[in-house]
């Protein structure tokens, strides 16, 4: 199992010399990897957001965690600063998942349950069903946009559940 928090830093430039080579098949390289085979994954994710040329970052930077009390859920949060736009991916064989997003998340939320029958086993909170709009569903998947859908073109964040057995909630 895997424990503890993670700050993820988009914008720290590393040097390519530094850096592991990709593995087969990638193309773009992942902030953030965890996965177990058995245990469960139980961490605080902070996404750092851009700094602004009049601002020094903190020593301690202050965001609201986020906990997955659940045996193989991951959990993404974000503080409302500018921030590039994210990508969090979980996975769960079975039990219970929630997922915080961060209130500042704009963006498509998919989630696919294996067993069927979505009512039963997806939750959103009553703050972000107010902002959600079902995009489409089908027997096992159901795609929401969550903030206010735009003519142009979006570019935000995206957020996948993905559960074989078990339940999952979402919420700011």
């Amino acid at each position: 199992s895997i424990k503890g928090a993670f700050a993820v830093n988009p914008f720290l430039d590393i040097p390519a010399q530094l850096l592991a080579p990709l593995a087969p098949g990638e193309t773009v390289r992942k902030n953030l990897l965890l996965k177990v085979e058995n245990g469960g994954i139980d961490v605080d994710v902070h996404l750092i957001g851009e700094p602004t040329a009049s601002a020094s970052l903190p020593r301690n930077p202050t965001s609201g965690p986020m906990k997955v009390s659940e045996w193989s859920g991951r959990t993404q949060h974000t503080p409302t600063l500018r921030r590039p736009p994210f990508r969090a991916t979980l996975v769960s064989k079975n039990g219970f998942t929630s997922l915080h997003l961060p209130p500042s998340f704009h963006g498509l939320l998919t989630i696919y349950i294996n067993t069927g029958n979505l009512n039963a086993h997806i939750g959103l909170s009553a703050a972000l069903g107010a902002h959600a709009t079902i995009l489409s569903e089908d027997s096992t998947s159901r795609a929401y946009f969550i903030g206010a859908l735009g003519m142009g073109k979006w570019e935000g964040d995206r957020a996948e559940v993905r559960v074989e057995r078990g339940r999952v909630r979402v919420q700011f």
